[in-house]
């Protein structure tokens, strides 16, 4: 069973400083099954570890141990810094070269993408 990954598991959930009772309930498993994760004993299916990926806030790839770099895209970080220091639909659509000529409604959508990720950025914080 993976080591490296139950190590990750628990260095970030103690980081946190939350128990494993609280992430098992937030993932959706047993107590008892986040604890053989994070002993190494067992070893989450792919939906859970997408879950863990996302609770914690890093790439599956870093918990299984293929990167060392936990944080998520630089693009995902680039875009919500943009978001965050206010720049305009168009501007993002510019800057990320999202040009849909012709199409009112990708201009809709890329709207709604950005409402999204508002939201999402005031959870985090």
């Amino acid at each position: 069973m993976s080591e490296l990954l139950g190590k990750r598991l628990k260095a970030l959930r103690e980081k946190k400083g939350i128990s494993q009772k609280f992430v098992a309930t937030k993932i959706g498993v047993n107590n008892s099954t986040l604890s053989g994760y994070e002993s190494g004993y067992r070893e989450p299916d792919g939906e859970t570890l997408s879950r863990l990926a996302d609770f914690y806030e890093v790439t599956t790839d870093y918990l299984l141990g293929r990167s060392n770099n936990s944080q998520l895209s630089s693009n995902t970080e680039t875009l919500m810094n943009d978001i965050d220091l206010g720049l305009s639909i168009d501007e993002i659509m510019e800057k990320y070269n999202l040009k849909f000529e012709g199409d009112p409604l990708m201009k809709d959508d890329v709207e709604k993408i950005i409402t999204v990720v508002k939201t999402l950025m005031s959870m985090r914080k």
